[in-house]
């Protein structure tokens, strides 16, 4: 059994209200115990005058409505299902009935399971079907909302083609999206021209969220979107080879499996943070998020201590000569059960903003299980 730790108080600014501008992306990460909800919060988009949001998952479908209606109710461009296990779906059902003919897309794993939370959400999705299309998307499937692009990197189709045959279990079937802003512009993966590829790239930065995927997914994550490291060898330089591909580096992971001992292992967060090309360690992606509850409040034993020394050892390497690591919050550590060091009190739901120039910010809210976001009280992580 695992403990999410404290987070120093020190270490956050005064409260404040988080102050979101028009051209920010957040992602929220709401601490519902032993659960998952999420809210991406887009940024607004000409002509339009308000955002528009992505939810993947709520197990507490009042606490993520009352977030939307605290941000400023508006469209919500897809809502994600990435599993039906009973904490990540619980709620959605009461997000897709307050929010009806405002949901354009519902995102569905494809895993049918015998549920009767299951079965109730997606009747709630076929009676609103005038107006939300229904998606079970795989891998590769990609959209460019808001200045940002969404990419799902799991299921595999590979994944999918087992649920009825030899079998999958329902949390491989995640759905994990990959989330960049600002996107990158066409022109520099189209370049047309020589000096288009002489240009630099505008910096943006990246989100990966892995609802309760394990081993298998990840395999095949890893075998789909697999990173190429820099090669000086002329021949390589001759066919184009030389300049590294890391589709999988990010700056924020949000933890699958809640922590999990079976969500993640160690070469994965290495890979999430690799951004050297080969050339040097990796020390995992800046940002490591995660939503449970803690130690005995866990009916599952989340976070893990295993998982923890794991994410511990990849931004903090001590195994070999025998050191103590930094303390979570100083390594970007982050579960939403945390409480804050001395007070003693929730540090509650964590938001990430992206702002236009790829500058960002993570917030704590100190909020409890059963409070609502309260958007004045947002303290910045110094």
């Amino acid at each position: 059994m695992g403990d999410a730790g404290t987070l120093a108080e020190s270490r956050l600014s005064g409260e404040a209200n988080i102050g979101l501008t028009d051209s920010d992306l957040a992602l929220f990460v709401l601490n519902v115990g032993d659960g998952d909800a999420l809210v991406i919060r887009f940024p607004v988009e000409p002509p339009s005058t308000t955002p528009t949001y992505g939810i993947v998952d709520s197990v507490a479908g009042d606490k993520t409505i009352a977030l939307i209606e605290a941000l400023g109710e508006a469209p919500i461009r897809f809502v994600c299902a990435t599993h039906p296990h009973l904490d990540h779906i619980r709620g959605l059902r009461k997000v897709l009935q307050r929010f009806d003919g405002k949901v354009m897309e519902f995102w569905d794993s494809g895993f049918r399971y015998t549920s009767a939370t299951y079965r109730t959400l997606i009747e709630e999705v076929v009676r609103q079907s005038a107006s939300i299309r229904f998606i079970r998307p795989t891998s590769g499937f990609e959209l460019i909302h808001a200045g940002a692009q969404i990419t799902v990197v799991s299921p595999s189709i590979a994944l999918r083609n087992r649920y009825d045959t030899h079998g999958v279990d329902v949390n491989n079937a995640s759905i994990v999206i990959r989330v960049t802003y600002p996107v990158r512009p066409p022109s520099a993966d189209y370049p047309s021209t020589v000096a288009e590829t002489q240009v630099a790239v505008p910096r943006s930065r990246t989100m990966i969220l892995g609802g309760d995927a394990q081993t298998d997914a990840w395999s095949q994550v890893i075998s789909e979107f697999p990173h190429i490291d820099r090669d000086e060898k002329n021949w390589v330089r001759q066919i184009g080879g030389g300049s590294p591909v890391r589709p999988l580096a990010c700056d924020l992971f949000k933890v699958s499996h809640h922590g999990s001992k079976r969500g993640v292992n160690l070469e994965l967060i290495e890979r999430l943070g690799d951004r050297s090309g080969g050339l040097g360690p990796s020390f995992g992606p800046p940002f490591l998020v995660g939503s449970s509850s803690t130690g005995a409040s866990s009916s599952f034993g989340f976070p893990h201590a295993v998982t923890q020394e794991l994410l511990r050892e990849v931004r903090d390497p001590q195994a070999q000569a025998g050191g103590t690591h930094k303390r979570d919050d100083e390594l970007g550590i982050h579960f939403t059960a945390q409480q804050l060091d001395p007070a003693g009190t929730p540090a509650g739901s964590v938001a990430f903003v992206i702002r236009a120039d790829a500058s960002n910010d993570l917030f704590r809210f100190g909020d409890s299980t059963d409070e609502p976001v309260d958007l004045g009280r947002a303290r910045r992580l110094l």
